[in-house]
C-alpha cells in the first residue's frame, strides 16, 4: 500500500517567532522537529499543538494491549503530539560593577536578591 506524502507544516519555533516578534530567542526541545498542528487563541494567549514527524514502525499483533491483532497489524505509523504554551520571560540586564563583593550578589529595584554563580568568583 502506497501512502500519500504528508503536507509540509510550519515548524513550532517559526510559528512562535511570528506570534512573538520581540522575542530574542525561542527555546523548545528539538526546535527543528516539532511541527505546528494547530493554534488555539483565547484573548492574548496562544496554545500550540505540535507534533514530531511521523515514524514508521514494524507492526506487531500485541503492540497496543486490548486491541485485536487485526487492528494492531494495521497501525504502522505513529506520531507524538504535545501542547505548548508560550511563557514569555523578560530580559533583565544588570551591571555587575554594582555587585556587592561582600556577599557576591546584587539588588535590582522591585526584585529579590540575586546571587552570582560560583564560577564567577
Amino acid at each position: 500500500m502506497e501512502r500519500e506524502p504528508l503536507p509540509l507544516r510550519l515548524k513550532l519555533r517559526v510559528a512562535a517567532s511570528i506570534d512573538y516578534p520581540a522575542a530574542s530567542e525561542i527555546l523548545v526541545s528539538f526546535p527543528d522537529k516539532w511541527e505546528l498542528i494547530h493554534q488555539m487563541r483565547r484573548g492574548d494567549r496562544t496554545l500550540y499543538i505540535a507534533a514530531m514527524p511521523p515514524s514508521e514502525e514494524s507492526p506487531r499483533r500485541d503492540h497496543f494491549y486490548g486491541l485485536p491483532p487485526e487492528i494492531n497489524l494495521e497501525l504502522t505509523t505513529y506520531r507524538l503530539d504535545k501542547f505548548f504554551q508560550p511563557w514569555p520571560m523578560p530580559s533583565i540586564i544588570a551591571s555587575l560593577i554594582e555587585a556587592n563583593p561582600a556577599n557576591k550578589g546584587f539588588q535590582l529595584p522591585g526584585l529579590s536578591h540575586f546571587s552570582l554563580p560560583s564560577f564567577c568568583e
